[in-house]
């Protein structure tokens, strides 16, 4: 008999230290900065200097999260944009959602969060935005990254991507900026939730290719690489 709780412990052990959580990143940013270029290039350099293959070569999603959401709830990708808003959250939907199948913000809200975590499980993976800094901020093997920039800056940066006037490039990260502060906010649990970021970047001021540097060897010092 203690043989056999021995093996059994053995075992345990064993299955333990075979799990293996790979790594994540996710990616916050403000409107006109250039999150794009800078997670393609990311990738490209992670790939490059994996010593090993993992589950997969390195990657990044965004969007898919709202689709894989929408899909789940049977409802539009915009429909879960609109219900996905802090004004929305109330304690009676709450306790009401609890004996109910109909869409509310609570299953909206769960759906996403179970969307993300699906996703990081796989690893290798780049998240960006969607909210996933706070939802993954418990995350073990993740680096939470935030991209700012003045507001001029950006607005500049905007008007020359599209080609659009300064008055049309503020509105439209104006608006962009509350949509993602809306989105941050339903999922955030206090207004401290910022010091899960490990990193910030001003994108003014720092080229693409210092932010990949410094990730990179931040990842190196976590031994995430």
């Amino acid at each position: 008999m203690e043989n056999l709780i021995i093996e059994y412990l053995l075992g345990r052990k064993s299955a333990i230290k075979e799990t293996v959580i790979h790594p994540i990143i996710t990616i916050s940013r403000s409107h006109g900065c250039n999150s794009n270029l800078l997670t393609n290039m990311l990738i490209e350099n992670l790939n490059e200097s994996k010593k090993d293959k993992g589950p997969h070569p390195w990657s990044f999603v965004s969007k898919e999260i709202i689709e894989h959401s929408a899909k789940a709830l049977k409802i539009k990708p915009t429909k879960v944009l609109e219900i996905a808003k802090p004004s929305n959250m109330n304690i009676i939907e709450d306790v009401v959602s609890a004996f109910s199948n109909d869409i509310c913000t609570v299953k909206t809200k769960n759906t996403i969060k179970n969307v993300v975590k699906s996703f990081a499980e796989k690893g290798n993976l780049i998240i960006v935005g969607r909210a996933s800094w706070t939802i993954l901020q418990e995350h073990p093997n993740a680096i939470h990254i935030k991209l700012m920039a003045p507001k001029d800056w950006r607005i500049k940066n905007i008007a020359k991507k599209h080609e659009i006037s300064l008055e049309k490039a503020k509105e439209r990260v104006e608006l962009t900026d509350a949509k993602r502060n809306d989105f941050n906010a339903y999922f955030s649990r206090t207004k401290s939730d910022e010091h899960v970021f490990d990193l910030t970047f001003n994108c003014m001021k720092l080229p693409n290719e210092v932010i990949v540097s410094t990730i990179l060897h931040l990842m190196k010092f976590k031994k995430m690489l």
